[in-house]
């Protein structure tokens, strides 16, 4: 996988269509482009399956792909939720300051850094808002993400012929297209089923992707006539499974791709992890500090923010965090051999 990519480019323009997406709930229920969100999520999940697959295959070692996963979701994600239970919560609660700190709800939210369960409500927080109590709606992707890294580790250690894995991961696939048909639903770790096939077969596509890419090169220019196909079926019955399926081919084709100006995206950072995790936030805070704000202008300052999150998140947490997976990549290295 070449370096020159347009992977950068494409996980903000995911967390932009998230963010777009959100428009319709928390400000304007006709603001078009609100379908943009599934694009964005299936984006960002099938790029996650084809990544997280070379990962494992460049250090096919438990202790140190763990570590990696979890430098890269956690502190970011730690900061995301003290700066939304102890700057912005205590800011627009509609309780007194010493009611908020000792409300349940504040710890059970601050729990949230564990993945399972995820809660998303501060007390007395946002709760005039149109999209009421809900202070960070974004981050029901992140369990099942975690969720979908043991599995890819899983699946690894269990089966060890590149061929078995690839059965594995096309039964599954399988499995999550039957049941989505069958419209089970249900909760699997606090997370609810419906979400969890889809997401899991956005995952599960771009991972056979990274284990078939020897057999099955994508052309670059493959994602074109992916994309007039998913317009031309936008509305009909089968566009659910078409984004699914469809969504990684092109995903992965352009990430693949180098254009340009657009291969030098993460010549600032890579804002796209701060950029998702800190949107929603920000445009709940907008709606209640400007309830009456204009839907374009909602949408210019929400974006610009949250760009402006992402990049301090980036280079104040994130990046730091990343700088120390060697250091404790070594200690997981250590240890193992002091058992063994």
């Amino acid at each position: 996988m070449r370096h020159d990519n347009n992977f950068d480019f494409l996980r903000v323009a995911a967390a932009l269509a998230v963010l777009i997406s959100h428009v319709r709930p928390l400000h304007d229920n006709t603001f078009p482009l609100g379908d943009l969100g599934a694009v964005g999520v299936f984006a960002f999940f099938s790029m996650s399956g084809y990544l997280v697959s070379a990962s494992w295959e460049r250090d096919p070692h438990a202790g140190r792909f763990l570590s990696r996963r979890a430098l890269r979701i956690f502190p970011g994600l730690a900061a995301a939720i003290a700066f939304a239970a102890f700057v912005v919560g205590p800011l627009v609660t509609n309780l007194s300051f010493g009611d908020y700190i000792r409300s349940p709800l504040l710890l059970q939210y601050c729990r949230s850094i564990l993945l399972y369960p995820m809660s998303f409500s501060l007390p007395g927080v946002f709760a005039d808002n149109p999209f009421r109590d809900n202070v960070n709606g974004s981050l029901w992707t992140l369990p099942m993400e975690v969720f979908l890294y043991g599995s890819v580790m899983a699946i690894s250690l269990t089966l060890r012929s590149s061929q078995a894995r690839i059965a594995a991961l096309a039964s599954l696939l399988a499995l999550c297209y039957g049941l989505e048909i069958r419209q089970a639903s249900g909760i699997v770790l606090t997370m609810p089923t419906q979400e969890l096939y889809r997401c899991a077969s956005s995952f599960i596509v771009g991972a056979l992707l990274w284990q078939l890419r020897d057999d099955f090169r994508l052309p670059d220019w493959s994602w074109m006539p992916i994309v007039v196909f998913l317009l031309a079926v936008h509305a009909t019955a089968v566009e659910v499974w078409s984004l699914i399926l469809l969504v990684p081919l092109a995903t992965v084709s352009f990430a693949n791709a180098s254009y340009g100006f657009i291969r030098r995206a993460g010549r600032f950072g890579d804002v796209s992890y701060g950029l998702y995790v800190y949107a929603f936030l920000i445009q709940q805070t907008l709606m209640h500090y400007f309830p009456s704000i204009g839907v374009n202008r909602f949408f210019v300052w929400s974006a610009a923010l949250s760009a402006m999150a992402g990049f301090a998140s980036w280079h104040l947490i994130e990046k730091r965090a990343i700088k120390l997976k060697g250091t404790l990549s070594r200690r997981v290295s250590s240890a193992a051999a002091a058992t063994s």
